[in-house]
């Protein structure tokens, strides 16, 4: 798929925000990690997650990178549900950005490096880069 229809058929999910209970799977976390990663990051994140953890969060938690302890790659928790598949987008391309700041600067946080993706995120994929996800 081109970064073109890629970003297309994101922007298509980016607009499905009403609610549409949407359940996260492996395969559905890894097939839109590579189409966000192809079409936001232009492939610049090389290492997958190593673990894809999905379960139930406290009511205020959707998602999380953490680095494994060994420090070469890292794990990537995501919620059982998501409201829509809008805000399943969201979250998963807010921890792509966590994952490229690892990969890059082996730190990540909320600063100048995470927002400065946020008008490429925009205007690539019309998903919100921010520190909380409004759902």
């Amino acid at each position: 798929m081109t970064k073109i229809q890629a970003r297309t058929r994101i922007k298509k999910h980016a607009d499905e925000n009403e609610v549409n209970v949407t359940t996260t799977t492996h395969g559905k976390v890894s097939w839109w990690w590579q189409l966000l990663n192809n079409a936001v990051f232009d492939n610049a994140i090389d290492i997958p997650p190593s673990r894809i953890i999905i379960r139930n969060f406290r009511e205020d938690m959707l998602g999380y990178v953490e680095p494994t302890p060994a420090r070469r790659g890292y794990h990537l928790g995501m919620r059982r549900t998501f409201y829509n598949p809008r805000t399943f987008l969201t979250v998963l391309t807010h921890e792509m950005v966590h994952a490229w700041e690892l990969q890059e600067f082996n730190r990540m946080g909320h600063g100048k490096r995470f927002h400065s993706w946020k008008d490429t995120i925009k205007e690539r994929t019309n998903l919100p880069l921010s520190k909380l996800v409004e759902f």
